[in-house]
């Protein structure tokens, strides 16, 4: 059953929103779906799909085609401040929907609304992947070159970001040019505190 919130997108998948400017919209079947994924996942991740941590995300959901509760995946886009926005922020596809190559099952359709809902506030947009090499955003531009096109830059060093031992390659784009690349950067960067 379609939901007020959901949003049919070009793909033809529907995407719900759970969190909506930081607020829980859909409180039950959120519980749930984070309860699912704590005892039966296998996910070295797995803690990130908290409460506490989504709602860092201005804006979370998920994916499905025509059946609800066959959901596909869940993603959201975080504001890191100061107009600072990260795409695909907490992903997790479900199982039964993963590849052994990256490919984006909703085609990137829901980063096209993210941006075009937030366009106004985005100033500084990246993604960003663990892993050894950058080769998982590589493979961004193959799917969509539309979307990640020249204006997207991929960063080239591996950035500890925001937390101690979050190693993460980014692949970014400025919309301001006032405001140098290396500023928004060290704004994303792991800063130590001191007791």
């Amino acid at each position: 059953m379609l939901n007020k919130n959901d949003i049919k997108l070009d793909c033809g998948l529907t995407y719900r929103p759970l969190i909506l400017d930081h607020k829980v919209i859909c409180d039950d079947y959120l519980n749930d779906l984070l309860l699912n994924i704590k005892l039966n996942s296998t996910d070295k991740l797995k803690n990130n799909y908290t409460l506490h941590q989504l709602l860092r995300c201005k804006e979370y959901g998920y994916v499905f085609a025509s059946d609800e509760n066959d959901i596909m995946m869940m993603q959201g886009i975080e504001h890191f401040g100061k107009g600072v926005y990260r795409l695909e922020s907490r992903i997790y596809i479900f199982p039964n929907y993963r590849s052994f190559i990256w490919k984006a099952v909703d085609n990137y359709n829901i980063i096209d609304h993210y941006c075009a809902k937030y366009h106004n506030e985005i100033k500084f947009l990246f993604k960003s992947r663990e892993g050894q090499n950058p080769a998982g955003l590589i493979q961004c531009k193959k799917i969509r070159p539309d979307f990640f096109n020249q204006d997207w830059i991929l960063h080239n060093n591996i950035l500890e970001l925001k937390y101690k031992n979050n190693f993460q390659w980014i692949y970014y784009k400025n919309n301001n040019y006032k405001k140098k690349d290396e500023e928004y950067i060290e704004q994303l960067k792991y800063v130590p505190t001191s007791i």
